[in-house]
């Protein structure tokens, strides 16, 4: 039911997101530039949990991406934070900048393991003896906040938290710190960031064979 309530949740303040961002665009009929989360929340959270046949939407998202982890909602919070305006800031700039390609990279070198391809299942690392990555992912929460990455640090700790009280129905620690929403949210965040930085060099190179 926890497990539940968390997807509901997460998926929830993902499409309000993207209710916000139409709402901050001149597609959006009536748009005044100001993101009306209270209320689009409220109507997303009736929509997804609709009885619709054949299945609710939020059972279709579950069946297609699996749960999401506490660490996905917590991120998608702090997303909706900082699209609202946070007088204080949401991310750290250096967070801001390389949490999507770290998280990439962790995901390419777990993911294939996982999958079978390679002599160890770092997967089986997150079960109820996981105590060797339970005190790595504390060690990083500390390192993540001292670094003044706070929402990560944040998201860590509430992820480990929530593995020590089995809120989710999955047993695996890793579970409750990646799902494949997560991953690929900073997999497209990387290749768009990427893309951006090369038509900039591009640009700037046909500018300075211009003059």
């Amino acid at each position: 039911m926890t497990g539940f309530a968390i997807d509901l949740c997460g998926w929830g303040l993902l499409l309000c997101l993207a209710l916000a961002g139409l709402q901050r665009s001149r597609r959006w009929p009536g748009a005044c530039g100001k993101c009306r989360w209270p209320g689009n929340m409220l109507l997303v959270l009736v929509l997804l949990a609709a009885p619709f046949p054949p299945a609710r939407p939020i059972e279709m998202m579950r069946g297609l991406f699996a749960g999401l982890s506490v660490t996905t909602v917590v991120m998608l919070v702090a997303l909706l934070l900082a699209c609202n305006g946070s007088r204080r800031a949401v991310f750290a700039k250096s967070e801001e900048g390389y949490l999507p390609p770290l998280i990439t990279v962790v995901a390419m070198l777990f993911h294939p393991p996982a999958l079978g391809l390679g002599p160890v299942d770092p997967y089986a690392w997150g079960y109820d003896d996981a105590h060797v990555l339970a005190l790595t992912v504390g060690a990083l929460a500390l390192a993540a906040w001292l670094a003044s990455w706070r929402m990560s640090a944040l998201a860590l700790v509430l992820a480990l938290t929530a593995w020590r009280l089995r809120l989710l129905a999955s047993p695996n620690l890793w579970d409750y710190l990646f799902d494949p929403l997560l991953v690929l949210g900073a997999l497209g965040v990387t290749c768009v960031r990427a893309v951006r930085h090369m038509r900039a060099k591009s640009r700037a190179g046909h500018s300075g064979a211009a003059a």
